[in-house]
């Protein structure tokens, strides 16, 4: 069994485990560590809301319902935060335009003096 297909079953509503699926979770780390989340969040979910019934459609609903959705989510997800990429875009840009380097830097040559004044420090310190 392929790990597609055992999260498959694992996902398969009033389904009991199989020997199949059974050996795949005692072979596959991620499956297991999967399967022992569900449990746990099952085992949680009835805790917290016994005597909570569902009507008939309810889950045949939810699993429609996000088979649609991820698209719609990313789409206004992205929609969201367009204006706030625009206005780091720009921000960078501004900053790439305004911060020019120091003016004897620009032609490409070092500044001489202050070189030359940091290596005679070094020298002396150094004798």
């Amino acid at each position: 069994m392929k790990c597609r297909t055992a999260r498959r079953a694992m996902d398969a509503p009033g389904t009991t485990r199989n020997a199949d699926l059974n050996r795949h979770v005692a072979e596959c780390d991620e499956c297991r560590r999967l399967m022992a989340a569900l449990s746990e969040t099952s085992s949680m979910l009835r805790s917290r809301h016994a005597g909570v019934v569902p009507d008939a459609g309810f889950a045949t609903r939810v699993r429609a319902r996000l088979q649609r959705e991820p698209a719609q989510v990313v789409g206004t997800a992205a929609l969201r935060l367009l204006p706030v990429t625009v206005v780091i875009l720009v921000l960078l840009s501004w900053l790439a335009f305004t911060a020019t380097p120091q003016a004897d830097t620009a032609s490409g040559e070092a500044p001489t003096e202050d070189v030359l004044a940091w290596v005679l420090e070094v020298q002396e310190e150094g004798s």
